[in-house]
């Protein structure tokens, strides 16, 4: 893979923000690999480290068979999907406490809310909920976080959004050593990995 060029200087201090940044973009990745017609969420899961632990995104269990007419009947869909949340955690199968997770486009259910807090998860990083149809779902979830002492904060206007997109950014690459030949750029947090490129691509199949 063709060396990436480096910024003047040995290396950029990234502040938590962009590191937030980052994480979601890699949620938002992963929610294109769901077949739901309507809504496709991510979510992504790092320990205190900032280390992969594991992702997800909404879909029906294994073995069963999410056909076209399943997905586009909603209370057919409502009542087989798996939650990206609900996916990450089970899928890890490892311990999570201390761990954060990072969710998008929307906002942790009052199900998935529930996942969260019995998993040890301590941080939740999404996007600020906005879907009237979910308001109470939303309520119900942020009362049972707060109350069980995870924090919950909210990227959006200030931050993700505001990030430059991937055509427009003048990328500074630098070498992520979580990823074999990865590179992230420090900006908008497009990845440069053939691996996980590949992965993705398998993943959308």
């Amino acid at each position: 893979m063709q060396t990436k060029p480096r910024a003047e200087g040995s290396e950029i201090k990234r502040t938590a923000i962009d590191w937030d940044r980052i994480f979601m973009a890699r949620a938002a990745e992963v929610a294109k690999a769901s077949k739901d017609p309507s809504t496709q969420v991510g979510a992504y899961i790092v320990n205190s480290d900032g280390e992969d632990v594991c992702s997800g995104y909404n879909g029906f269990p294994k073995g069963v068979a999410d056909t076209a007419d399943r997905l586009n009947d909603r209370p057919t869909k409502y009542a087989f999907v798996c939650h990206a949340e609900a996916n990450a955690i089970v899928l890890a199968r490892r311990d999570l406490r201390g761990c954060t997770i990072y969710v998008t486009p929307l906002h942790p259910c009052g199900e998935c809310a529930k996942l969260i807090i019995q998993s040890g998860i301590k941080r939740v990083v999404t996007r600020k909920p906005v879907e009237e149809r979910w308001q109470s779902s939303y309520a119900v979830a942020q009362t049972m976080l707060d109350e069980a002492g995870v924090q919950i904060d909210f990227l959006g206007d200030s931050a993700l959004d505001q990030a430059p997109t991937k055509r427009e950014c003048q990328h500074v690459w630098f070498r992520d050593p979580s990823r074999l030949n990865g590179y992230e750029c420090a900006k908008c947090g497009e990845i440069e990995d053939e691996t996980y490129m590949a992965y993705m691509a398998l993943m959308e199949r």
